[in-house]
């Protein structure tokens, strides 16, 4: 909801002027302004009549009249002067710009700018509290060190601290046992015996046995463990701790000291000093001197979003909270403005698609008369007969048979996707045809370019080389020099995401401040054209006649515009009533008012007191008593005591 000047008091229901009768409301307040008397210069207080005659024993006095004067304002709020829906209709779609910041919400409304006049006339000096009491003895000396101390302190502490953290854990085991045991067991058991015997008469007899066994044992065990195991383990703790401590300490110190000897004049009697405070007495007399209608814009919020922070780090170099935010904001701006390694991507893919279309789409780039005046690159593929028998001969079969593959597959592309593929299709292109043709044979070459066969592709390839290494090429990045830019880039847009975030914690600090800081460098120029675009666009250019542009100042997060010439009290009374409505009465209260004022001064006041015990037999001064002592030893002594 948009923030108003208006205090709770007037609120909506409660005002009269936020009803249909508005408009006439805000047609008679401005008659009357136009028709109000000129103000006549207020008389000064008067001063007390100094006394007749001085009594010595009498308090002090001054002997000149001493006044010291002060002025102050004071604002009372009034009417809108236009409607919310109107003034949300001028905010909407950024149209309202203050420096480099646009304009969220603001408020345009009518006040009442009162100045007071405060006159100080010292009346006189008084006595005040007992402060000190020193004592001496008889005829005793001593030095009194009277130092005063005023001060003044005003200490303002804000802590805001937060902390977040944010922990992440997975784990995963994948652990696979396979067992295979397979044992094969193989007998096999054969055996023949025979026996035979021959006998030979008379001569004797042979005996002969044979016998085969066979056995076979196969035994086959197979153990197959297989154990796969494999953990991940993945942990992430973010922990954040932002802490903000603003503190605002002002203190005023005012010293003074004097040193004072004193003795006792009484040698048979003691001597009190009672030390008082001094105080002055002041006559206040607070009077309202003018009352000047004033037309004041609120802004109660800007859009403190990242363009914010690129077109304004001056500003935040100096008023951001967080000091180390701001060191982190410095390196993100540097890269952001300009990132380390950065791509002219516009830049390198124009040029691919340059050297592409010389390459393959233009019909005529060396103009081989040759092939005839319509010859094409077209043309050339379609009786590529001729012109892969050429390149094979000479060696550059496979330089051609490449480019005919990339001619079929670039000519099958939209046009989007040339414009999106063009830089990879011709780095890729010429790292591969590049090699070979910078190898390649001088005989081999003078045979592929000449004019004999239809080449024309083969024609425009060096001039394509030359296009991509020279030029392309020292625009692209190396991948890991692309990576860092990257992750540059990307840590860098977390921290303006981080300060915009801050930015909008501290809304009213930082609005409140950027508002200073755009009207002292620009000497108010930037607040004098917001508000000629509020006026224009809600329709009230012609409150220019009644307001001075040239004099506003600013008041917290209000832009005040005073009237052209101050007016008279009575007028401006009635000119406030005409906007507050019969609700308001009286706004500015009383128009003079006197008070006594008591201010602790410099000075003390010494009241001496003799005492009331007098000694008896006290010598004076200057004077040599001769007194005898005896002691046991006999012996005499003599002395004298002044």
């Amino acid at each position: 909801m948009k923030a108003k000047l208006a205090t709770e008091a007037r609120s909506p229901a409660a005002n009269p002027l936020r009803s249909a009768h508005r408009s006439d409301f805000d047609q008679r307040a401005r008659d009357r302004l136009k028709k109000a008397r000129p103000a006549q210069p207020n008389a000064a207080p008067t001063p007390p009549a100094p006394p007749a005659g001085r009594d010595l024993c009498s308090a002090i006095r001054p002997a000149d009249r001493v006044e010291y004067r002060f002025t102050y304002r004071n604002f009372i709020p009034l009417m809108d002067v236009v409607s919310d829906a109107l003034m949300d209709a001028a905010t909407r779609g950024g149209r309202l710009a203050l420096g480099g910041a646009i304009v969220e919400e603001a408020g345009l409304s009518y006040a009442a700018d009162l100045r007071f006049l405060q006159l100080w006339q010292l009346v006189g000096t008084h006595i005040g509290d007992l402060g000190s009491v020193v004592a001496l003895a008889p005829g005793e000396e001593t030095s009194l060190n009277i130092k005063k101390t005023q001060r003044t302190s005003f200490t303002r502490s804000v802590v805001d601290s937060s902390e977040s953290m944010t922990s992440k854990e997975s784990t995963q085991i994948d652990k696979d046992v396979m067992n295979v045991a397979r044992s094969t067991t193989k007998a096999n058991q054969w055996r023949v015996d025979s026996t035979a015997t021959v006998s030979i008469g008379g001569v004797g007899s042979l005996s002969v046995s044979a016998g085969y066994s066979e056995s076979t044992s196969s035994t086959i065990n197979t153990s197959l463990q297989r154990i796969s195991e494999a953990t991940q383990k993945s942990a992430e703790q973010l922990k954040s701790l932002q802490k903000t401590e603003v503190t605002q300490s002002h203190e005023v110190t005012d010293e003074t000291e004097a040193r004072r000897r004193i003795a006792n004049p009484y040698r048979d009697r003691s001597l009190m000093l009672n030390v008082f405070d001094l105080y002055k007495e002041f006559r206040v007399d607070t009077s309202l001197v003018e009352i000047r209608p004033s037309l004041v814009i609120e802004i109660p919020s800007l859009r403190l979003d990242r363009d914010f922070a690129l077109g304004n780090a001056d500003f935040l170099e100096s008023k951001i909270l967080d000091g180390a935010l701001l060191e982190e904001l410095r390196s993100a701006l540097q890269t952001v403005q300009r990132p380390i390694g950065d791509l002219p991507e516009n830049e390198a893919s124009d040029l691919a698609q340059e050297a592409l279309r010389l390459l393959f789409v233009e019909p005529h780039v060396i103009g081989d008369v040759a092939s005839g005046p319509n010859w094409s690159i077209i043309e050339s593929l379609d009786s590529m007969g001729n012109a892969l028998d050429d390149a094979v001969s000479n060696h550059f079969g496979t330089a051609y048979t490449t480019l005919v593959f990339y001619h079929r597959f670039y000519q099958g592309l939209s046009a989007e996707d040339r414009a999106r593929w063009a830089i990879r299709i011709a780095v890729t292109l010429s790292d591969s045809i590049g090699a070979m043709w910078s190898t390649a044979e001088a005989g081999d070459l003078v045979n592929v370019l000449d004019r004999n066969n239809p080449t024309e592709l083969l024609r425009r390839v060096s001039g394509f080389l030359s296009m991509v290494d020279k030029l392309l090429k020292p625009l692209l990045v190396p991948p890991e020099d692309a990576r860092l830019a990257q992750d540059a880039r990307e840590r860098a847009e977390f921290v303006l995401a981080r300060v915009v975030a801050h930015l909008e914690s501290y809304q009213d600090y930082y609005v409140q401040h950027y508002l200073e800081y755009v009207f002292r460098r620009t000497e108010g120029l930037s607040l004098v054209r917001l508000l000629f675009d509020v006026l224009r666009a809600t329709g009230q250019l012609d409150l220019l006649e009644l307001f001075d542009p040239a004099n506003g100042f600013l008041e917290g997060n209000r832009y005040v515009v005073p009237a052209r010439s101050p007016i008279s009290l009575e007028d401006a009374m009635a000119w406030i009533k005409e906007l507050g409505g019969d609700s308001v009465g009286t706004p500015i209260g009383e128009t003079s008012r006197s008070t006594i004022a008591l201010v602790p001064t410099d000075g003390v006041h010494i009241e001496p007191s003799a005492g009331r015990c007098v000694l008896m037999d006290v010598p004076p001064p200057n004077v040599n008593v001769h007194t005898e002592l005896s002691v046991s030893t006999g012996e005499r002594v003599d002395g004298g005591d002044a």
